[in-house]
């Protein structure tokens, strides 16, 4: 008794932190920022709300960016018209998806903390689980490893990118273009460290003694509203990689073939790998309830040498339990994860389509003429 009132308070605890902010995001922390400097604002009063803290975070964006690609620019090299629409377009959307991109990965953020706090902590049966899962939070969401995995790989990545465009193209780019390159991958990854934390939370689960619907553990709430939170993903996983796909079509045409097998192969492996994840919950759930029942039989079974009428029944009754439960399914993959899967697959599509809509309706015409 005194070890569910110890777990009790441990729960209570663990979600006393979560309401209270301790476990925010970098995005979280960046759009409180701008919260913070409109309060300061004399006629602002109240708190602001997230839409318009996130406007202004995305208009912040947008100027910062525009004052260092003028201030850094260098010397424009000679581009043809064609080229020029290109580079400003994708420069323009580039821009645009970064602070797009944060706000997303903040309501992401936000939906698995209210997993976490509404379904999973409840579901949690032991301390030491309970314990895991606060120091796999705060090691998780901490503001300066947050930060470091944002920041650093940002810089790395898109300097290599840019200085190999510059010695393949042998067009100098200049420092502007780099840093609102920087700037730009450094928000897209405060928001792709949270789908990633989303992902490692589900296999840290899959190691966890949790409580699900004993009958049926892949019908248990905390199953759905996980499942509900992988579709959830990988529509944003879908629709972030259409938008790549067509900023890349339009800095590179012959990258078709590439961006049309990319997002497919991403959006596959996430399907795959969470639902994967989710089986391993649900078979170590179900299998832990069967061997209870198998060890419930046994017992009955070494009571006596000669087995009873009603000992018999009973057994007869805990074996077609057993086979009842044994015959549930071991994942979530239903008729709902199905049609989100197939809606994502699609989307890639329907971008890259848009993207080339010029192209197909010219070849259209060029057919229907009979050139």
């Amino acid at each position: 008794m005194a070890e569910n009132d110890e777990l009790a308070v441990k729960r209570q605890q663990l979600k006393t932190e979560i309401k209270s902010g301790k476990y925010k995001s970098l995005g979280g922390f960046m759009i409180d920022g701008v919260g913070q400097l409109v309060q300061k604002i004399p006629f602002s009063k109240k708190q602001p709300p997230f839409w318009y803290n996130s406007s202004i975070f995305a208009l912040l964006t947008m100027l910062v960016c525009l004052l260092v690609s003028t201030v850094f620019g260098g010397k424009a090299p000679i581009l043809s018209e064609e080229e020029a629409w290109r580079i400003m377009i994708t420069g323009f959307l580039g821009i645009l998806l970064a602070p797009l991109t944060v706000i997303v990965g903040i309501m992401m953020h936000r939906k698995l903390l209210t997993i976490l706090d509404s379904e999973i902590i409840e579901a949690i049966e032991t301390q030491d689980n309970l314990d895991d899962l606060r120091h796999w939070l705060a090691k998780t969401f901490n503001l300066k490893s947050e930060l470091i995995k944002s920041l650093v790989p940002a810089a790395v990545f898109f300097y290599t990118l840019l200085y190999l465009r510059e010695i393949f193209s042998e067009v100098h780019l200049g420092a502007g273009v780099y840093l609102v390159a920087i700037i730009a991958g450094f928000e897209v990854l405060t928001a792709l460290s949270v789908f990633l934390a989303s992902f490692a939370l589900l296999y840290r689960l899959s190691q966890y003694q949790l409580k699900l619907f004993a009958i049926d553990p892949s019908s248990s709430k905390v199953i759905d509203r996980l499942s509900e939170m992988i579709n959830s993903i990988m529509v944003v996983t879908a629709v972030f990689l259409t938008i790549i796909s067509i900023l890349a079509f339009v800095g590179n045409p012959l990258a078709v073939s590439i961006l049309l097998l990319l997002p497919w192969i991403v959006i596959l492996g996430v399907f795959i790998n969470s639902h994967y994840a989710l089986s391993k919950i649900i078979r170590k759930s179900k299998w832990q309830i069967l061997a209870d029942i198998q060890s419930q039989i046994e017992s009955l079974q070494a009571k006596s040498e000669i087995i009873s009428e009603e000992t018999l029944n009973h057994i007869n009754k805990l074996m077609d339990y057993h086979n009842r439960i044994r015959a549930t399914r071991n994942s979530a993959i239903d008729i709902r994860s199905g049609f989100s899967l197939l809606q994502s697959i699609l989307l890639p599509v329907i971008g890259l389509l848009s993207a080339n809509l010029l192209n197909i309706l010219d070849i259209i015409s060029r057919i229907s003429m009979g050139k």
